[in-house]
This record gives C-alpha cells, sequence and structure tokens, in this order.
C-alpha cells in the first residue's frame, strides 16, 4: 500500500517494516514450494525497495503452515500469526502472539494491558474466534 519512497521514508524514520507475502495467499493452501516464493520474494522486494535486511514477517491471515515456519525460521528473526495473546518465555520466534490493534480500540482498555480481567476477556475471545473458524489451535 505504500510506494518505495514511502516505504525507505517510513525505514530512515525508525519504524521497522516487516513482510507479509507477495500476494497475499493463504499459505496453507500452497504447496511448501510455493509459500517459501511467497515469503521469500516479498522480503527480497522489500529489502529492494528500503535498502536494508527485513527481519519480521506476518503470516497472511495468522495461518502458520509449518513448512511457512521453517522458511520464516531460516530469514528472520520473529514471525507473527494472530494468536490473541501475550507473548510469554514459551513462545516461540517464529508464531509470536500477539494482541490486535483492533481489540485495544478503546483507549479505556490501555492502561489495563497487564489486568487479569483484560487477559480474561482477550482468552475468551481468542476461543471464541478458533471456534469461528473451526480450528483448536494455530500452528
Amino acid at each position: 500500500m505504500m510506494d518505495p519512497h514511502a516505504l525507505r521514508d517510513a525505514a530512515a524514520a525508525g519504524i521497522e517494516i516487516g513482510a507479509h507475502s507477495v500476494s497475499h495467499p493463504r499459505l496453507s493452501r500452497l504447496t511448501p514450494g510455493q509459500a517459501e516464493r511467497e515469503i521469500v520474494a516479498s522480503q527480497a522486494q522489500l529489502e529492494d525497495a528500503i535498502g536494508r535486511p527485513v527481519r519480521s514477517f506476518a503470516y497472511p491471515f495468522g495461518e502458520a503452515p509449518p513448512a511457512a515456519v521453517n522458511v520464516v525460521a531460516r530469514r528472520f528473526d520473529a514471525g507473527f500469526g494472530i494468536g490473541l495473546a501475550f507473548v510469554t518465555p514459551r513462545s516461540r520466534a517464529t508464531v509470536f502472539e500477539r494482541i490486535d490493534a483492533h481489540y485495544l480500540r478503546h483507549t479505556d482498555r490501555l492502561p489495563n494491558l497487564e489486568s487479569r480481567r483484560l487477559r480474561t476477556w482477550l482468552a475468551a475471545r481468542s476461543v471464541l474466534r478458533r471456534a469461528r473458524r473451526g480450528r483448536s489451535s494455530w500452528s
């Protein structure tokens, strides 16, 4: 959504630019080779645009199939799924959990990020999200 000039300006301002695939496919529907091409090409295109390494990857749709996780592990410092939770010492750097900004759009929740009530609410939302998607967990 940003042209190369805007990407370079953002990177120069200290904003981390991360890869997300070339065409935003569901990586779980691709062969391992196709998934690797999507991931590697997106990294290369961004690196060419900003003139510096791209070290993080966000999985399209939050889906992190094993073949994609293996590519991310080899090429990036961090990968981000959509597991609705806080990062913990048990988190995997290749598929970090995250709290989508959508759930924090109400500013009254921000001061309470560490509260038990918010953590319980996020856990409940995570269970509902997985149920809606018909999955017991994300890889």
